[in-house]
């Protein structure tokens, strides 16, 4: 059996969950699983009890370099930080294998120490190896809030100019910075030059339905595999047909406090606290309708419990997230500057959502699926393949 390190960015609830729930599933088999991260993110938030697995404090990015919003030499001199960080915290605790959700440093700090390691990613990373395409207008949408514009005038920057807005835009291989560049070849890690490529693995599990966002011409070693879904201690049901509100920990609160503003007049809520915790599975099965920030796993959770969503992006995974389940028809989604400015819009659509029963029929039918996945069989799978057990 081996000794497992997972990393990820555990400022994020749902990163943190679904690295939680792959420690208790590789602990159950006879892995001896090592949690790298601030614990309060764990603790602190019902994902994990006092001594339930071994927790080492370990320094991550902040959200915004995470989101996207980071300036790229700001981003790539954390890299370099977090990589010799990494690199020796795997020497300290004698991995033989890791685990790494959305830790781009931590991957190549493995190869650079010789260990096997399974990446746990979503298919709107993969870059060109996602099969979702956004249209023009959506992408326009989508990333107007990493550029602090609109949506209009990201229209007219040079990459979109003049192009229809219901036009096909595949998701472009996005080069990394050069300094990132260097920093994996002086590690001795297999190269990259695109940061789709930091989510390859010895073996690489998309945690997607590929009637959401599926992958084409994928390397070998990578599979989708379906959601992980964390389920927290503690916590509980709603009152049946209020509208629950969950913005994870990466939501905008501006966005959701203006939502709360526009909703509460109309219909009972149920606000989730940003980042005090992760809400109940119970609750997404009891409620009408899930208004949220467009997180992969949010979308998931409400899936499984085959409800409708809202889904309101503040960046630009956020965003495409929302466009991609809207598309496979089990909500819609907005612009969190269009929720801001338009109150009167979200009422409107809030009530279509709750009046049209197609969208509880889809999203039931997607939740179906959900409920099938074994995505934390696959990641024990995985580590035995590579690490062995």
């Amino acid at each position: 059996m081996a000794r497992v390190g997972l990393f990820g960015f555990v400022g994020s609830l749902a990163h943190a969950g679904r690295l939680a729930a792959a420690a208790r599933a590789l602990r159950a088999v006879g892995h001896e699983p090592v949690m790298f991260g601030d614990p309060a993110a764990f603790l602190g938030r019902g994902l994990l009890a006092e001594g339930e697995i071994p927790l080492v404090p370990h320094a991550e990015p902040s959200p915004a370099q995470v989101l996207g919003s980071a300036s790229p030499d700001e981003d790539a001199t954390w890299f370099v930080q977090a990589l010799a960080d990494d690199r020796a915290a795997m020497r300290a605790s004698r991995l033989n294998c890791a685990v790494v959700d959305n830790r781009r440093s931590a991957g190549i700090a493995a190869e650079a120490e010789g260990i096997p390691w399974v990446s746990l990613t979503n298919s709107l990373l993969l870059g060109p190896w996602c099969r979702f395409a956004p249209t023009v207008g959506e992408l326009a949408a989508s990333c107007a809030p990493m550029f602090g514009t609109t949506p209009l005038a990201m229209m007219e920057r040079a990459m979109l100019r003049g192009m229809a807005p219901d036009s096909p835009m595949p998701i472009q291989a996005a080069a990394l910075h050069p300094v990132v560049v260097e920093a994996i070849r002086s590690a001795g890690a297999r190269s990259r030059r695109a940061a789709h490529e930091l989510n390859l693995g010895s073996r690489t599990l998309i945690l997607d339905l590929a009637r959401i966002a599926g992958v084409r011409g994928v390397p070998p070693g990578a599979r989708i595999v379906g959601p992980i879904l964390p389920e927290p201690r503690g916590g509980g049901a709603l009152k049946k047909g209020v509208l629950l509100v969950a913005f994870g920990s990466t939501g905008d609160l501006a966005v959701r406090d203006a939502l709360v503003a526009a909703l509460a007049t109309r219909w009972e809520l149920s606000v989730a606290g940003a980042g005090a915790g992760m809400v109940a599975p119970e609750a997404f099965a009891d409620a009408a309708l899930v208004v949220c920030h467009g997180g992969n796993t949010t979308l998931y959770r409400a899936a499984w419990g085959r409800t409708p969503v809202l889904a309101i992006g503040s960046t630009m995974e956020q965003s495409l997230n929302a466009v991609a389940f809207a598309r496979a028809g089990m909500g819609l989604a907005m612009s969190g500057e269009d929720a801001r400015r338009q109150p009167e819009v979200v009422v409107a659509t809030v009530e279509r959502l709750l009046g049209d029963a197609a969208f509880r029929e889809k999203a039931a039918s997607i939740g179906a699926s959900v409920r099938r996945a074994r995505a934390l069989g696959e990641v024990v799978g995985a580590v035995g393949e590579v690490g062995g057990g």
